[in-house]
């Protein structure tokens, strides 16, 4: 039906990406992108949570939580776990929780054992993108822009869409988030969710 709906991964932590990206945050994200974008999952929802609401803490907000599974059987926050990626959220008795909890539980165990990702006992090397939309990284963007220039084509990945027209891309090669722009276009301008502002007229059909 055109609806956006969005979930977390039940019962699952991944390490935070935010200013200063916690250890393997990269990894995580990278690993569910590939993972999961531009595939037909099969969504499980399992329970709904709100979190804020209380002073100093912003206004409620109402999150739903699921099972996704792709490849027929595959169980994504599984994989995530299994590979050192996230781990297994810690709840109260009460609490509601995935179906899988125990054998997440199991999951998580195993890749202690293993030393997999999170569990490492290696020195963590940072592997997270220099994001170079951010204001401060304009003269260094700039660089980056000659060098891209004289590469010719180049592979990107996209990582958001604000509007129909520009993109954030991950150029992987250069481990560079950089901001795009179709050129000689204009679309319509989409609704902002942030401010529940809305769009032009086309604006959000451009940016589907």
């Amino acid at each position: 039906a055109g609806q956006e709906r969005r979930f977390s991964l039940s019962s699952l932590r991944c390490p935070r990406m935010g200013r200063d990206p916690e250890p393997y945050a990269s990894e995580s994200k990278e690993s569910l992108r590939k993972m999961l974008i531009g595939r037909k999952v099969k969504v499980v929802p399992e329970y709904k949570r709100t979190f804020g609401g209380g002073e100093g803490q912003g206004p409620a907000e109402a999150r739903s939580f699921a099972t996704i599974i792709y490849n027929n059987e595959r169980n994504a926050g599984m994989v995530q776990i299994q590979e050192g990626l996230a781990v297994v959220m810690k709840h109260g008795g009460a609490d509601e929780r995935s179906a899988h909890f125990e054998a997440m539980l199991e999951a998580e165990e195993a890749a202690r054992s293993g030393k997999k990702g999170m569990h490492s006992t290696s020195d963590y090397s940072n592997t997270a993108a220099t994001d170079l939309t951010k204001p401060e990284a304009r003269d260094r963007a700039k660089r980056f822009l000659t060098a891209l220039q004289r590469q010719g084509k180049t592979r990107g990945v996209v990582q958001f869409i604000p509007n129909a027209t520009r993109f954030k891309l991950l150029i992987p090669k250069e481990n560079a988030v950089v901001s795009f722009a179709l050129v000689g276009m204009r679309c319509p301008q989409c609704g902002r969710r942030d401010t529940g502002q809305p769009g032009e007229p086309y604006g959000d059909e451009a940016l589907a």
